[in-house]
């Protein structure tokens, strides 16, 4: 079991267009101590993800690495300004992870903590 942590981001990640119309929790810190309070007490993975806004921007991919959660990345959850690719998101995640001094699962270990069969 994997629990995911998703936060609403300031995007339509559908048009791209910045938006007053989210659901859930904004992606805060306010929100993720939140999220975390439910889950307390239990040895899930967890990771979040800001659908329609930059997780790394927002600085919640940060704060999950520092708390020892993953974080979900890539074009499919992305909203903003810029225009990225996927390997600049996924490089930016890695770069956060290193300054925290976690290391990056392999796709070996990524599908072990996903609990996917091998």
């Amino acid at each position: 079991t994997f629990v995911k942590l998703y936060f609403g981001g300031r995007y339509n990640f559908l048009d791209g267009k910045r938006s007053n119309v989210t659901f859930g929790l904004p992606p805060t810190e306010k929100a993720l101590d939140a999220y975390l309070e439910i889950l307390e007490g239990s040895s899930l993975p967890w990771a979040v993800a800001a659908i329609g806004d930059c997780v790394v921007e927002t600085g919640l991919a940060k704060l999950a690495i520092e708390r020892g959660g993953h974080v979900r990345v890539g074009l499919e959850d992305f909203g903003g300004e810029r225009q990225p690719g996927n390997l600049e998101l996924i490089a930016e995640v890695v770069a956060l992870a290193k300054q925290a001094g976690r290391a990056v699962a392999t796709p070996e270990q990524a599908a072990k903590i996903l609990g996917l069969p091998r």
